[in-house]
């Protein structure tokens, strides 16, 4: 009679390993001897994987050692102090390990439940750093401390591993969040201090985060990612995720998270990219050039075979990464360009500043964004790379040009807007006011309940089209093509 199997405990990583090992075809059988455990625990493995990916995203590089993952004993301190450091990573400010700890303690007054007993000790603090996969908390001020040694340092390491690798420029990739207050007006002109009075005016639901990403030649970008705070707005909920220009995703706050993250990476970055490297007959073997912010999982987990990721060293993002170098600036421009016309469209005809701004929903920001990363040219692309790769292009100027001061100017009530408050309006979506104590902690109470609806201020539904309506459409827009002249 064969003896009792002797108890194995697998890690995190080793049991993603497996299960990676099955989808490539390899016999449970097998796996689960190189393991030394049963076949029905593989099996357990494979069923859980979602949730095993989860522990992996949320636990970061300890996930390497980490054999079962457990709740954090303060859940909402832990959950809270996360989005404070998120939001100060954020602003490029400098974190320490004391800061966290004095912190914590200030954000477990909102929680009743758990501020008696909690005392930010140095090993909760491990604890909270290991779990969320945060290191150097010193070192976080990526505005205040731009490192152009480390620049160069890394420039000529990538340059190398570049030549190496045999990557072309197709093959390289990077991608970058941005904020984007889609209503905002500049701050020092008149109209905007009657939107900001305005009834029903709420300015911190007016927020979403775009995720962009292109390869380094600029023949490839890929659909922007949107992350609003609903997980339908009305405005859409008509549509087909599938129809949309856009990847939309959901989050309470309308911020990055890791599990977005990993998602997208998993649901549009490796599927696009393999089709373009097939479509243009590339081997699939890529790289993605990633911050090291805190909503960006580790290498380990953002991997796909030779499709991997690669981090910037700390300090130098600000100064290198390539969609910091005008390319996130440009959409902007291109965004709020389209915003402009389509209020001076409107006031044209009667309509008051408040009155466009509030008629704007999140339909109109999903287009509107598409619409300006498209606009976005190939050489705009092409050189913010010139900080990372040696290119003959040795130009700094941007291609994209968009003249927003002279639109401005035509809309009603912004007639004697400065030029400087119109440049400066396109990086007020970095300076976000910082959320409160209270803020932080009603949003940890609330993570239960469903998100708020980005559409508050509408007052009625976006009505659904009717078939009827649809079909007299169509007829209408071809008639309109038959009717044409051809052209010469």
């Amino acid at each position: 009679m064969p003896g009792k199997r002797k108890k194995v405990v697998v890690s995190v990583a080793k049991k993603l390993e497996a299960i990676r090992r099955l989808d490539k075809g390899e016999i449970i059988r097998n796996v689960a001897a190189d393991y030394g455990v049963g076949e029905t625990t593989v099996g357990d493995w494979r069923r859980n994987r979602s949730h095993l990916e989860q522990c992996a995203t949320i636990s970061g590089d300890a996930m390497t050692s980490r054999k079962t993952i457990k709740p954090a004993e303060y859940n909402k301190v832990d959950k809270g102090l996360f989005l404070w450091f998120t939001q100060m990573r954020e602003k490029g400010l400098p974190v320490s390990g004391p800061i966290l700890q004095a912190k914590a303690m200030m954000l477990a007054k909102q929680f009743p439940d758990e501020s008696e007993t909690f005392t930010a000790s140095c090993g909760w603090l491990d604890r909270w750093k290991k779990r969320h996969g945060i290191h150097q908390l010193s070192i976080c001020g990526e505005k205040l401390s731009a490192d152009e040694g480390g620049l160069t340092k890394f420039k000529n390491e990538f340059e190398k591993l570049v030549a190496e690798e045999g990557y072309s420029r197709d093959q390289i990739y990077n991608c970058d969040e941005t904020g984007l207050n889609f209503r905002m007006m500049p701050s020092k002109t008149l109209a905007s201090r009657e939107e900001a009075v305005a009834p029903g005016y709420k300015k911190n639901k007016e927020r979403v985060s775009i995720l962009a990403c292109s390869n380094a030649s600029g023949t490839h970008k890929l659909p922007l990612m949107c992350i609003g705070k609903s997980v339908k707005p009305r405005a859409i909920k008509h549509i087909k995720p599938e129809a949309f220009p856009v990847y939309y995703a959901h989050q309470k706050n309308a911020w990055m998270s890791r599990d977005l993250f990993q998602k997208w990476f998993l649901e549009q970055f490796i599927p696009l990219v393999a089709k373009f490297l097939k479509k243009n007959g590339l081997p699939r073997k890529a790289i993605l050039l990633l911050d090291n912010a805190p909503s960006h999982p580790n290498e380990s987990i953002l991997r796909s075979e030779d499709i991997i990721v690669k981090f910037f060293p700390p300090n130098v993002t600000s100064i290198g990464q390539p969609m910091d170098q005008g390319v996130l600036e440009t959409f902007k421009r291109h965004y709020r360009r389209l915003l402009l016309q389509e209020i001076l469209e409107k006031s044209s005809a009667g309509s008051t500043l408040k009155d466009c701004l509030r008629a704007i929903n999140i339909k109109s920001v999903i287009y509107w964004s598409a619409q300006a990363w498209d606009a976005v040219q190939r050489l705009t692309l092409k050189r913010s790379w010139a900080k990372i790769l040696s290119s003959t292009d040795q130009s700094d100027q941007i291609a994209d040009d968009v003249d927003l001061h002279s639109i401005m100017k035509q809309i009603p009530g912004c007639e004697d807007v400065d030029r400087n408050n119109t440049d400066e309006w396109i990086h007020d979506d970095d300076c976000e006011q910082e959320r409160t104590d209270d803020e932080i902690g009603h949003l940890v109470n609330s993570a239960e309940e469903n998100a708020d609806d980005i559409e508050d201020s509408e007052t009625a539904e976006t009505p659904q089209v009717s078939h009827e309506e649809g079909l007299n459409a169509l007829e209408i827009a071809l008639k309109y093509v038959e009717e044409q002249p051809e052209s010469s």
